[in-house]
């Protein structure tokens, strides 16, 4: 199993599929990783320029699948060419990503944005990236995919905490909405192009955004605020050794400004898993292992 950015779904390849957490690809780059590892980078995005600061540096989707090409290699040097394309096409290969690039563009900062790059244009952009990685993918032998679309970003903490009303980013959630519309005809045309591929996609936005208007009914109590962070809804910082942890995590949609809590994280897992359409299609997580 591989994951290509990013770490949340550690309950799909535990609890769900039997295997252990997948360690980190840049831990031990000479191993095969037989039972699968984590190319994922926090922070990073489908742009190289997401997730590049001062202080931070992360590894673009681009770069983390430069690191499974050379996987790849050493596969078919040590299995041999039916070996490791025998391996790679019962592999699970998870996907998630773009949250960063949405979240880059509403940045005051953001260049595309500065250049009056529309969102239309930027969401094609982000597309058009992923497209020519997965082909990358599958010419290099992944044939089962794990797709995440993004969910309601515009209503994590960080976004609320910059209304003065609280509410939701509406502008960030429709742009969420544009990439999952166009990553789902991404993938249907991959695999009219590829009748080797098989899919599972997981449409995060509904989902979520119903936990987070009817928190009770998933049995929380703060849909707003982050657990762990300082200031309005603790959403002025993330979560550091000086922050303010709420009581009981269990209650929070929110661990922190932008990240779910475990909880939250396992309602999802458990609908890409074994849930059915609309919210995952055209197949669940488990009918895709079974293949």
């Amino acid at each position: 199993m591989a994951k290509l950015q990013k770490m949340w779904l550690t309950f799909l390849t535990g609890e769900k599929v039997g295997l252990p957490t997948s360690p980190p690809y840049l831990s031990n780059t000479s191993s095969l990783f037989l039972k699968g590892t984590s190319f994922a980078s926090g922070g990073s995005g489908l742009f190289n320029s997401t997730g590049q600061g001062f202080l931070f540096k992360t590894l673009s989707l681009p770069k983390q699948v430069d690191y499974f090409t050379t996987l790849q290699a050493r596969l078919v040097q040590h299995l041999g060419a039916a070996g490791a394309e025998q391996h790679l096409s019962k592999s699970l290969f998870v996907v998630v990503i773009g949250s960063n690039d949405v979240f880059a563009y509403f940045d005051n900062n953001n260049k595309n944005k500065l250049k009056n790059v529309t969102p239309d244009q930027y969401v094609d952009e982000m597309i058009a990236i992923l497209q020519g990685l997965m082909k990358q993918l599958h010419s290099l032998g992944a044939r089962k995919f794990v797709m995440v679309g993004l969910g309601s970003l515009g209503c994590t903490p960080a976004q609320r905490f910059k209304s003065n009303t609280e509410d939701c980013n509406s502008d960030m959630n429709n742009m969420a909405i544009k990439y999952n519309n166009k990553l789902t005809a991404m993938m249907a045309g991959l695999q009219s192009n590829f009748n080797d591929i098989n899919y599972t996609y997981f449409d995060t936005y509904p989902v979520l955004y119903d936990i987070i208007q009817n928190p009770t009914k998933y049995g929380f109590k703060e849909a707003k605020a982050a657990c762990c962070g300082l200031g309005k809804l603790n959403a002025g910082v993330f979560c550091t050794p000086l922050a303010i942890f709420c009581p009981n995590r269990k209650d929070h949609i929110f661990w922190d400004k932008v990240h779910p809590t475990q909880e939250t994280d396992t309602i999802l897992v458990n609908v890409i898993y074994s849930g059915s359409p609309p919210y995952v299609t055209p197949m669940n997580a488990q009918q895709l292992i079974a293949l």
